[in-house]
């Protein structure tokens, strides 16, 4: 479970008028999760769906429907699962601050080798880079290659 946020400085905030708890229900967070028959139909033929309270955050909302259900969401073991793409402290303090600045951090390589969907794309080269990386998965390497060149010309490493 994650605790609701009410801070000001925070990038998603929440006041206790529109959610009272103090801790959403288990719930995938993320730009994209998978969902089964089994949920679907519970949510839908249950009425929970249009029953459920408003929610601004569609993946804690998609958690309230799965707790209605008695769906526990739950992390694939078939992959590995990054909720943030970049690898530092600060870019996830910047994520949560809903500061935009990217340009002074290095982006990790796109690619989606073992991956469903990636969070965080940063411009139109960007996301031609992810999608080459889908059609040919050998593009990953070119584009680890240049990420490394880059880090080790800033005197910095990346572990994969």
């Amino acid at each position: 479970n994650h605790r609701v946020h009410r801070e000001e400085g925070y990038k998603w905030p929440l006041s206790k008028k529109s959610y009272a708890e103090d801790w959403f229900p288990l719930y995938c967070q993320g730009a994209g999760f998978a969902l089964s028959k089994k949920f679907a139909e519970c949510a839908s033929a249950q009425k929970h769906i249009a029953n459920v309270r408003f929610m601004p955050f569609e993946d804690v909302a998609v958690g309230m429907l799965a707790e209605r259900c008695g769906i526990i969401p739950e992390w694939p073991t078939t992959a590995k699962v990054n909720v943030d793409r970049y690898h530092s402290d600060e870019a996830k303090l910047r994520t949560r601050s809903d500061d935009k600045r990217s340009n002074d951090l290095v982006a990790p390589p796109a690619c989606m080798n073992n991956k469903i969907v990636q969070h965080r794309i940063i411009n139109d080269k960007d996301m031609k880079d992810y999608h080459k990386t889908v059609l040919d998965p050998g593009y990953c390497d070119v584009k680890k290659n240049e990420y490394n060149t880059i880090l080790r010309e800033k005197g910095e490493t990346w572990f994969d």
